[in-house]
């Protein structure tokens, strides 16, 4: 086989199932902003789902060992949530985001504060900050760097009333901490803020795609309507043109007899 053939082979049929239901795939025609955020979500979703499960089992076995029945609890209860967001599609697009997020910021919640601030658990954060700006605007994002904020301040003063325990040279001291924490928040507004001013613009483009179609066809159906009403003047005209003829004729027949009457 050719390498131009290799190019230009199409691609598995099954990859090509695959992209689709996970939200990949380009479908044909133009789409407005709320369905890429549908279909962002529902990548998310199912992204989630399949790969969850490999995590899910081994926690679950984990927990039932050692007696972790809150961790069991956590997981199920976000297992079940995530569950219920790709079971019920039909429902409204932002309660299925928000439980997305909701579930996002809590598992990062309950990671850091079980496993420590160095564990994964300010990466969850850091994602739902971003994804709130991508699934439901600026205002959802500047909401999630707020909460952000919080949790920075209350970990920051959990370390300091020596309430959390932390390891490493990083929270040695309070002015490491702090720098720590200001990196952190400073990274996630600007990465979270810029995603959303993005989605923001795109979705005031949009808008004004909309306005413009909307005023394209209205402008367009009363050139219709004009050239219409011009057609039917025009038919109108030719009509009284040919009455005026037909007139002129019996008037010149009735007047030719007139005459041959006299004569």
């Amino acid at each position: 086989m050719t390498p131009d053939a290799i190019s230009t082979r199409e691609p598995n049929r099954f990859v090509g199932k695959l992209m689709t239901v996970l939200g990949f795939s380009h479908p044909t025609g133009e789409r407005d902003l709320a369905f890429w955020r549908e279909r962002i979500l529902r990548s998310i979703l199912i992204t989630g789902f399949g790969l969850s499960i490999f995590a899910y089992l081994p926690a679950m076995r984990v927990a039932v060992e050692e007696g972790l029945w809150g961790l069991a609890l956590v997981d199920s209860l976000a297992y079940i949530i995530l569950l219920l967001c790709l079971r019920f599609q039909k429902v409204n697009f932002e309660y299925r985001a928000l439980a997305s997020l909701a579930l996002i910021y809590f598992v990062g919640i309950f990671i850091t504060l079980k496993v420590g601030i160095l564990s994964g658990g300010l990466a969850w954060l850091f994602s739902a900050a971003v994804l709130a700006g991508v699934l439901l605007g600026l205002r959802a994002a500047l909401l999630m760097l707020g909460l952000n904020a919080a949790i920075l301040i209350g970990l920051g003063w959990l370390v300091a009333a020596g309430h959390f325990e932390t390891s490493g040279a990083l929270f040695q001291t309070f002015e490491r901490a702090l720098a720590a924490g200001a990196s952190f928040f400073f990274l996630n507004a600007g990465t979270a803020l810029s995603v959303a001013v993005l989605v923001e613009g795109l979705e005031s483009t949009s808008r004004q795609k909309e306005l413009t179609a909307r005023k394209l066809d209205e402008e367009r159906a009363g050139l219709i309507s004009a050239k219409a009403s011009l057609r039917a003047e025009v038919e109108e005209r030719k009509a009284s043109e040919a009455a005026l003829r037909e007139s002129e004729r019996r008037y010149k027949l009735l007047a030719e007899i007139v005459i041959d009457v006299i004569w």
